[in-house]
């Protein structure tokens, strides 16, 4: 069974040779990837998606090139595209209900 390893940002700063703050703006204006969440409090990045954006750069790609890379990578990334292989996919049903609301004394309260 294949493993997705995750980069924290200060790994991908290094691997691009740029301090954080930097990798921030990249992000934003579209040449890194966005970073997913791998915890209650904690972000990586696919070391897939970096690698892929890495050896983009290195093959000299246009700053046009690498915004349609990014685009694809989270796209594939967001209809399970880039998923594990040899990991069954999984569909996740979410339900979500509105709670009914009663008013006390002039207070809104979810009823129990």
């Amino acid at each position: 069974m294949a493993h997705i390893q995750f980069l924290r940002r200060t790994e991908v700063a290094k691997r691009f040779s740029i301090v954080e703050s930097t990798s921030y703006l990249w992000q934003y204006e579209g040449f890194i990837v966005k970073p997913v969440l791998i915890g209650m409090r904690r972000v990586g990045f696919p070391k897939h998606e970096i690698d892929a954006i890495f050896e983009a750069r290195m093959q000299g790609a246009t700053s046009d090139e690498i915004r349609a890379l990014v685009k694809r990578l989270e796209a594939s990334r967001a209809f399970g595209l880039a998923a594990v292989p040899d990991e069954p996919e999984r569909s996740a049903a979410v339900v979500v209900r509105k709670p009914k609301l009663v008013t006390v004394g002039g207070w809104t309260r979810a009823a129990k």
